[in-house]
């Protein structure tokens, strides 16, 4: 509640007037409070289903502050049918439903650069023309990711998969169960929220003198658990247990290759008490599914964490060329698939040997391929 306002309207999403106008009722009813860090929940509560819900007051003016706050606190983050809440930035432009439903296409995916210069280059210049003619055909014109389009159809995507007859009896459901879908829409589906604030879970964790290491992570971009709505918890609660700011935040960095130069991947802060550490870090670039908007970086982050490397600068050690699935892996239809032999090879060129690695499929009536790893934690992801 009270990160969402400012993480809007610095991204522009806000009035400038609205912004100040809540700010304003913040000082007027309650002077009291941080300018910088207002406390909303004020004019506002959580209800048991989640919703932000204004207060009631007497006071016509405070009443009106009330309103303003529950709808840039909730409403127009969650109540927008096309903002796509888990993603400012994701539009998926050839939508014919929601922003999880859409029905899959082929996308094009454009070419690297010394491809492209050495495609179009003419002695020792470059045929700029035919370059940019070349560039715009492989322009994807149904979204704006780097995925083809992945999150604007996964749902429908998996719901297909799942509801196949070979998978459904892979995973032991019998036929006299309903098909899968992505959200429970159905009346005995009745969970009440109990806890809008995990602190005291946190609190018992410090408490506990365990010798931990903690990490929480946010995209960007990502509305729904927003990097500001972390940054605030952790910081009243590093402050609330005089924890010790191991260092101040800091860019870390994301590197693909050895031959390419490091990119900005986020930034980083650490607190400490005691044997337990809090790794506070940012994804750029991603929404709340990190390992579908930015797979590398996100592996990469895990990979520092468990080997504790707080400045999460070190690269994969292991060559991330991606590799199709062998064919029986890429069936359309019901029906059985074989396994690899034991020991099989990766195709020549992969620089790698051992069993094939698990990197696009193909489900039934799906033309593009897709990352299974990257769905199935951005399914896992999206129930976090």
């Amino acid at each position: 509640i009270n990160s969402i306002p400012d993480f809007m309207y610095f991204h522009g999403m806000y009035d400038k007037s609205e912004w100040e106008g809540i700010r304003a009722c913040c000082t007027k009813y309650y002077p009291g409070n941080n300018y910088g860090q207002c406390d909303f929940a004020n004019f506002v509560y959580v209800n048991g289903t989640g919703d932000v819900v204004a207060r009631n007051f007497t006071n016509a003016d405070q009443q009106a502050c009330a309103y303003k706050i529950e709808q840039l606190a909730y409403d127009r983050t969650w109540q927008i049918a096309n903002n796509d809440v888990y993603n400012l930035y994701q539009d998926c432009y050839e939508q014919t439903s929601s922003v999880f439903g859409s029905a899959a296409r082929k996308s094009a995916y454009g070419m690297s650069a010394d491809s492209l210069m050495s495609k179009y280059k003419i002695g020792a210049k470059l045929h700029v023309q035919a370059a940019i003619t070349d560039m715009l055909a492989n322009l994807d014109p149904a979204s704006t990711d780097s995925q083809g389009g992945f999150q604007c159809y996964m749902t429908a995507a998996l719901t297909q998969y799942f509801n196949q007859s070979h998978v459904r009896d892979k995973i032991n459901v019998p036929d006299f169960v309903q098909d899968w879908s992505f959200c429970n829409s159905n009346d005995d589906f009745n969970y009440q929220v109990q806890h809008n604030d995990t602190g005291a879970v946190f609190q018992q964790i410090l408490d506990s003198n365990y010798s931990l290491r903690i990490l929480l992570y946010n995209g960007d971009v990502d509305t729904a658990c927003s990097m500001f709505e972390a940054e605030y918890f952790i910081e009243d609660l590093a402050k609330k247990n005089m924890m010790q700011e191991t260092y101040t935040r800091r860019e870390w960095n994301y590197t693909i290759a050895s031959k390419y130069l490091p990119q900005i991947a986020g930034y980083t802060k650490r607190f400490e008490k005691g044997a337990a550490t809090i790794d506070l870090l940012t994804v750029k670039g991603a929404g709340h599914f990190v390992p579908t908007d930015r797979p590398g970086p996100a592996l990469q982050m895990l990979q520092n964490f468990l080997a504790n490397d707080k400045t999460y600068n070190t690269p994969i050690q292991y060559d991330l060329t991606r590799q199709p699935l062998y064919p029986e892996f890429t069936q359309d239809g019901d029906g059985p698939t074989q396994a690899p032999p034991t020991g099989a090879t990766v195709p020549t060129g992969a620089g790698t040997t051992g069993q094939p690695p698990a990197t696009t499929t193909k489900f039934a009536g799906l033309g593009s391929p897709i990352p299974v790893f990257a769905l199935l934690l951005a399914v896992v992801q999206y129930f976090v």
